[in-house]
């Protein structure tokens, strides 16, 4: 099964970078790329993605917003929505305030980090945000 996967930062670089990362494994594939909020929701909406990688701050309709959108309490077919969880911790947010942003448990963000660290390989959550440093993903 290929995970397909859309990406949406106001930043081209980030979106290149994300997209080589997602098309260099072998079972993703960047199937669309947006440039702000009200893009993200409408290509998530056609394209229905497995998943999508929205950046909390971008023009016109912010990440967390096109998260309710997209994934909200309120939706009745909600897609699955990553917001960008490595800026969130290089910032220094802790796993309850990454899971009451994202609308999930705690345990589930604890999960996805470990596959992070796994996937990298990193020992813990620094070495998580250097790695996404040294390839600016993040600044």
């Amino acid at each position: 099964m290929t995970i397909r996967v859309i990406v949406a930062d106001d930043q081209a670089m980030v979106r290149t970078g994300f997209g080589m990362i997602i098309n260099a494994q072998p079972d993703m594939r960047l199937v669309g790329e947006a440039a702000d909020g009200v893009e993200a929701v409408e290509l998530a909406r056609r394209l229905r993605p497995d998943v999508a990688l929205l950046d909390i701050r971008m023009p016109r309709l912010d990440g967390l917003e096109a998260l309710r959108l997209l994934a909200g309490p309120d939706v009745a077919d909600p897609m699955k929505v990553v917001i960008d969880v490595v800026k969130l911790v290089a910032r220094g947010l802790t796993n309850t305030e990454i899971a009451t942003r994202l609308f999930i448990s705690v345990g589930t963000v604890k999960t996805h980090l470990a596959n992070v660290q796994t996937k990298l390989p990193a020992r813990n959550r620094v070495e998580v945000v250097a790695w996404a440093w040294e390839r600016h993903i993040v600044s």
